[in-house]
């Protein structure tokens, strides 16, 4: 325990302390106490370390008291050793202060070391929260790289519940598990379906604005949402089908020119069941929208499109879950006509928590 070698004297400490009421014991904790206490914040970051390993000792109450340490090193290693330990209390104040304290990144790496008991208590903040902002989609990539049954099911669960949320759940649950033979598919293939129809919706839309000669700017928005859908769509197929002629077809289709975007579509149509390659293929070929809002017509029931029901829409995510970009886009199309919207559709927007959307909302309510 005298080992001038850091890790060799925190070891042998640890070791100890499992021999209460021996002299070895009783020498442990005594260096144990007097690193907790020490003005070096190295020897409270080894205490942090031995008190997340030592189950049995009521050290509880000083990794929260370290969690608020002065020292940026000995705040990880209290986290750290909240995870360890896995005490529902530490546990639960761990995820208190990712979310409420001022934590910040110190504290995620110790969600990859709690185990599946941090699942739970992460359920009730990420849900509370709705896995909006930047803390949430951090907390979920670091749980893709936990191999856990229980995470597995934390993940599908949380897409059951927020389906809005796929784009930020389906990369990291395909990172998780390429393959999923004998698995429970239709959450997927489900997403497919309604990713392909909102593709429809969204090129209705652009069809009617296009016939209007409509801003130009929120017409590129949609095609940027059609893009959106697209790789999404990729990703799924590839994920439930071959993922080889997915990832030929994805390059085709970035190569930027007709030939190998006219291969691409092939290879879908050959790899993808026809339920869904059918209208991949008629939505994502080159050729007018026009014409493929023709064909179109007989899969998927156009929508009855006018100016002001589109854009309350696309602002409240009628059918669809927008990106603020084109929200943005859609209120700035009012510019040059601003009645068409009342001022009651548009003033909730100057609350919201998008920079851009909110002073594109404020300009608009100015004009």
């Amino acid at each position: 325990v005298d080992h001038p070698n850091r890790e060799v004297a925190r070891e042998a400490i640890l070791s100890s302390l499992h021999h209460a009421g021996r002299p070895s014991g009783d020498k442990a904790v005594a260096i144990l106490n007097f690193m907790l206490d020490s003005p070096d914040p190295e020897p409270r970051c080894d205490a942090m370390w031995i008190a997340g390993k030592w189950q049995n000792g009521d050290l509880h109450d000083r990794i929260i008291e370290k969690m608020g340490d002065g020292d940026h090193r000995v705040r990880a290693a209290a986290y750290m050793a909240a995870a360890e330990n896995r005490h529902p209390e530490l546990i639960e104040r761990l995820v208190l202060r990712i979310f409420e304290g001022d934590a910040g990144d110190e504290a995620l790496p110790a969600i990859s070391a709690a185990g599946d008991e941090v699942l739970p208590v992460l359920k009730k903040y990420l849900w509370s929260h709705r896995l909006e902002g930047e803390l949430s989609r951090k907390i979920i990539q670091r749980l893709g790289r936990v191999e856990s049954p229980g995470v597995g099911q934390f993940l599908e669960d949380a897409l059951a519940e927020f389906p809005e949320k796929s784009g930020l759940l389906f990369p990291v649950i395909f990172q998780r598990q390429q393959h999923r033979h004998g698995a429970d598919q239709e959450p997927y293939l489900r997403s497919i379906r309604e990713s392909l129809h909102n593709a429809a919706i969204l090129l209705y839309q652009i069809e009617h604005l296009q016939e209007r000669g409509e801003d130009p700017l929120l017409i590129r928005a949609l095609e940027l949402e059609l893009d959106m859908i697209k790789d999404k769509c990729l990703s799924l197929f590839g994920f439930l089908y071959d993922a080889e002629k997915v990832r030929r077809a994805r390059h085709g289709f970035a190569a930027g020119n007709k030939e190998a975007f006219a291969n691409a579509l092939e290879l879908i149509g050959i790899t993808i069941p026809p339920e869904f390659a059918g209208l991949f293929t008629l939505v994502y070929e080159n050729s007018p929208v026009k014409d493929k809002c023709v064909h179109l017509r007989g899969k998927v029931h156009p929508p009855h499109l006018q100016d002001d029901t589109m854009l309350k829409n696309i602002l409240f995510d009628v059918g669809f879950r927008y990106d603020n970009w084109t929200k943005s886009c859609a209120l700035y199309s009012l510019r040059e006509r601003p009645h068409t919207l009342q001022k009651e559709f548009i003033k909730p927007f100057t609350s919201s928590d998008n920079a851009l959307l909110k002073e594109t909302a404020e300009y608009i309510l100015a004009l």
